[in-house]
This record gives C-alpha cells, structure tokens and sequence, in this order.
C-alpha cells in the first residue's frame, strides 16, 4: 500500500506539502475535515498545499485511506516543528477580505447582488466548512450595499 508523504514548503513555513496518489474518498474527506481556507490544490504539480494548523486531521486522513504518512517524512516536519521555537503552532488568519471585484459586484442592482450573497454563502458559510472571519467580511461588504 502507498503511504502518504507530507514535506514542508517552502514558498511558507506554515505550510506542508502533501503527497498522495489520487483517491476520491480521500479527497471527499479531505475537503470535509479541512477548510478550504487551509487547503489548496496545486493542479500543476499534482499535489495539496495545506495549513500545518491541520496536520494531525492529515494523519488521521493519510492513516485511514493510506495505511499512514511515510514515516521519514513525518520525523522531517516534528523535527522542524521543534526547531523552530517553542513547538507550538502559531493559528494562522485566514483570508478575511474579499476581492474589489466581488465588492464590486455588490454595488450593481440589488437583484444581482443578492444572487451573488447567495453564491458566496454556499461557498463560505460557516456550517458548509467555510470560515467565521470570511463570511463576515461578505456580510458587511452586502450589508453595506444592499
């Protein structure tokens, strides 16, 4: 069985780089149990990009549908880990703005704008694995234009 390889990044320390060949229920599950805002899929390179904040929900991951993470590359990120300060890892914001170009949206017709709310919120909301801090940067940004 393959294992799971995660390796740090290195465009953004607070990141790690996973590897794994591809596997539609992990991937369902990853998408579920990580937030899309600590989550990104490199197309090019063929692999996920995500928020160290989230490396123990990658084990339980990688373990269920891998057999587990290879185990040099897991010694390599704790080592690191405890290098590089008191071994605790610092939450990262995630982002809290929305694009002029969505803000920009908001400001057209309010029929728009509500159609738009409604897109984004499916997106974003909370209760769908979105982020608090992002979607109430959307609610101010349609509260002040509705």
């Amino acid at each position: 069985m393959y294992r799971a390889k995660i390796v740090p990044s290195v465009e953004n320390p607070n990141w790690v780089i996973l590897l794994t060949p591809y596997n539609a229920e992990f991937v369902q599950d990853l998408k579920f149990y990580i937030p899309s805002t600590y989550r990104v899929w490199n197309p090019d390179d063929k692999h996920w990009v995500i928020s160290k904040q989230y490396i123990r929900d990658l084990e339980n991951l990688c373990k269920t549908h891998f057999g587990g993470l290879d185990q040099s590359s897991m010694n390599e990120e704790r080592t690191r880990q405890n290098t590089t300060g008191s071994g605790q890892q610092k939450k990262e914001k995630p982002i809290t703005g929305i694009t002029p170009a969505i803000e920009a949206v908001f400001k057209l017709d309010s029929s728009k704008s509500k159609k738009l709310y409604a897109a984004l919120a499916k997106v974003f909301h909370p209760d769908v694995g979105g982020s608090d801090e992002v979607m109430t940067a959307i609610n101010n940004v349609f509260d002040r234009y509705k």
